[in-house]
């Protein structure tokens, strides 16, 4: 069974009318709706969402299936040679699965390759099946799924921010706030660096958002495992 993005959930659900009561209850919403609404169930906890359909009078309410998508941070271990890259995010692509960051870089030993990738599944089977066939590649030494056991992980976020003059400290201050640092200074631009956990980078960026952001790159995440194994020896 392939998951991933492009894949959506089957559609086995029948149609059901629902009264505006019961609608009116799962939206806690204080509208009136006199008539009743079609609604589509898929047998997973769903998310009311509204729409206006010209074909229908008044508000329609839809119930959407709920983002069943999870995240699944693989280590690979391969050898320094030309091509490998291309071989491993290719075969994950074929699978239906994907990509959210990859990355990769020299390890403990010169000969060796580690790459990081993070993988949005939506069933864990193909997943599972993917990382088997990434383990047979003749170039690949080791796949290991590092959310089975506890892990650590961060990425590092570069990014060029449109300030005046009288905003530099400012922007400063909220800088130190979020542990990053202004590593460059330019009229008119300055590009802070930060370095933590997805949800901690994209809190500064929310709190930039007073701000033009003139250009950002981010590496994605990297991860290691907590103690005293390796992956080499998982």
């Amino acid at each position: 069974m392939t998951a991933g993005r492009g894949k959506s959930s089957p559609k086995t659900g029948a149609e059901f009318v629902l009264s505006a009561r019961v609608i009116s209850t799962l939206q806690e919403t204080r509208m009136a709706v006199r008539s009743k609404v079609s609604v589509k169930l898929t047998g997973t906890r769903v998310v009311p969402r509204i729409i206006s359909v010209p074909q229908f009078w008044g508000t329609v309410f839809l119930l959407q299936e709920e983002n069943r998508m999870m995240k699944q941070h693989l280590a690979i271990l391969c050898d320094n040679k030309p091509g490998v890259l291309t071989h491993v995010a290719g075969l994950i692509s074929r699978r239906a699965i994907n990509i959210e960051y990859i990355n990769a870089g020299y390890t403990e030993e010169p000969d060796v390759t580690r790459i990081n990738i993070v993988v949005s599944v939506e069933d864990q089977r193909a997943l599972n099946q993917a990382i088997l066939q990434l383990a047979r590649l003749i170039d690949v030494i080791k796949v290991v799924n590092l959310d089975e056991a506890p892990f650590i992980s961060y990425e590092l976020a570069m990014i060029k921010v449109k300030v005046e003059p009288s905003q530099l400290s400012e922007l400063a201050n909220l800088a130190e706030l979020f542990h990053a640092k202004i590593v460059d200074v330019n009229p008119g631009a300055v590009v802070m660096r930060v370095t933590g956990r997805e949800d901690h980078i994209e809190a500064l960026l929310q709190m930039l958002k007073g701000y033009e952001i003139l250009e950002m790159a981010r590496t994605g995440q990297i991860s290691l495992s907590r103690g005293n194994n390796s992956v080499k020896n998982m």
